[in-house]
C-alpha cells in the first residue's frame, strides 16, 4: 500500500515517514519544496506554495493508497501579522479544500487529517474532551480549526475519513517556543 502524506517535512511528518518506510509502505510525500531524492519506496511531489495545482502525477501512479494530511504553516513563529495569519488559514483550510477536491476524482482507501485542540478556543479552567462543544469561534485558531475540519469532513462522501486533534507536540529536536522564551 502507498501512503500519500502532506506535511512530511514537519516534525510529525518526518517521524511518520521514517516509521512508514520501516514498515515497508511506499510513501509519496507531497511537499512545498523537495528535500531528498526518490528511492524505491519514497517519492516526492512538489505542490508549490500558493498554487492550487495539486501534483496529479502522484495520484495517477497509485491505485491502493491512503492519505495522511498534516500540512500547515507553522503557528509557533511570531509575530502573527495579517500576512502570517493568512498563510496559516490558507495552508490549512484552502489546501484541505483543494486536496479533498482532487481526492474525490481519485478516491483513496482512507483520509486522515490533522486538526488541533485550538478548536475549543480559550476555555480557562474547564475540562475539555473530544465530546466538548465547540464555542463561537471568537479566536483566530479556533476559526481556523473549525473551517479546517469542515473542509476535511467533505472526504466522508467518498472514503473513510478520520480527523485527529493535536495539542502542542514537543521534541528534543525542535523547540516550540519563540526564541525570546526559554525552556524551563
Amino acid at each position: 500500500m502507498t501512503i500519500l502524506i502532506t506535511g512530511g517535512t514537519g516534525l510529525l511528518g518526518q517521524y511518520l515517514i521514517k516509521k512508514l518506510l520501516q514498515e515497508k509502505y511506499s510513501v509519496y510525500n507531497i511537499t512545498r519544496r523537495s528535500t531528498q531524492s526518490d528511492s524505491d519506496h519514497y517519492k516526492e511531489f512538489v505542490w508549490s506554495e500558493g498554487s492550487d495545482k495539486f501534483p496529479l502525477k502522484a495520484l495517477k501512479e497509485v491505485t491502493n493508497y491512503g492519505v495522511i494530511h498534516l500540512a500547515g504553516e507553522p503557528v509557533s513563529s511570531w509575530p502573527w501579522t495579517k500576512k502570517k495569519k493568512e498563510k496559516i488559514y490558507f495552508s490549512r483550510v484552502n489546501r484541505t479544500q483543494q486536496l479533498v477536491s482532487v481526492l474525490k476524482k481519485f478516491p483513496p482507501q482512507f483520509f486522515i487529517s490533522a486538526s488541533a485542540v485550538g478548536i475549543y478556543g480559550e476555555q480557562k479552567d474547564i475540562k475539555i474532551t473530544e465530546k466538548s462543544s465547540i464555542m463561537d469561534q471568537n479566536f483566530f485558531l479556533q476559526k481556523v480549526c473549525f473551517d479546517w475540519e469542515a473542509s476535511a469532513l467533505k472526504a466522508n462522501s467518498f472514503c473513510r475519513s478520520v480527523i485527529f486533534r493535536l495539542g502542542v507536540v514537543l521534541s528534543y529536536k525542535k523547540a516550540f517556543l519563540h526564541e525570546q522564551y526559554k525552556w524551563i
